[in-house]
């Protein structure tokens, strides 16, 4: 498993994000901050996890966390990723349990989990964890989005070479 992170002046969160990443207990094999610019101590609190691999964008910064994802995602050799938006926390037992859907189903394409919303002035309290697995055809919502974010999903690196990667755009 390979965890991408977009980073654009995310200093409030990054430290929090990353530790949630090493808290897994599943431990990714890479994990990868991807700068798009920062002009805040984003770039200084990655440095600080030796684990943790800091790349720059071509580009000079803000261009939205797609460019940064589809950057990221180029440097990936795992057979699963995971983008993990700078300002979300994961339980830790997410990428185990997204982990086992896909491993028990190898037609599955992509596992996500349910998210949970807090303030930042509070600390997270996640829903009771429920291992139950369901089927989801996003075609059955479309053109809603079920999926709230990227940071819920764990991906097969041949699905994304399959469709071109992440796309660009947001």
């Amino acid at each position: 498993i390979t965890v991408v992170i977009p980073v654009y002046n995310g200093e409030k969160w990054l430290d929090d994000t990353i530790r949630s990443v090493k808290r897994q207990t599943v431990r990714p094999s890479r994990i990868i901050a991807v700068d798009d610019g920062s002009d805040d101590k984003s770039k200084d609190i990655v440095r600080s996890f030796s684990e943790v691999e800091l790349i720059q964008t071509n580009h000079e910064g803000g261009n939205g966390p797609g460019v940064a994802r589809r950057y990221g995602w180029k440097q990936v050799d795992a057979s699963f990723v995971v983008f993990l938006d700078q300002d979300d926390l994961w339980h830790p037992t997410h990428l185990q349990t997204l982990k086992s859907v896909l491993k028990e189903s190898p037609s599955y394409p992509v596992a996500f989990s349910e998210t949970t919303r807090f303030q930042a002035a509070s600390e997270p309290e996640f829903n009771t964890i429920s291992e139950e697995v369901h089927e989801f055809d996003p075609w059955e919502y479309f053109p809603r989005n079920r999926i709230p974010t990227p940071s819920s999903a764990l991906i097969r690196n041949a699905a994304l070479e399959r469709i071109g990667g992440w796309p660009s755009d947001y």
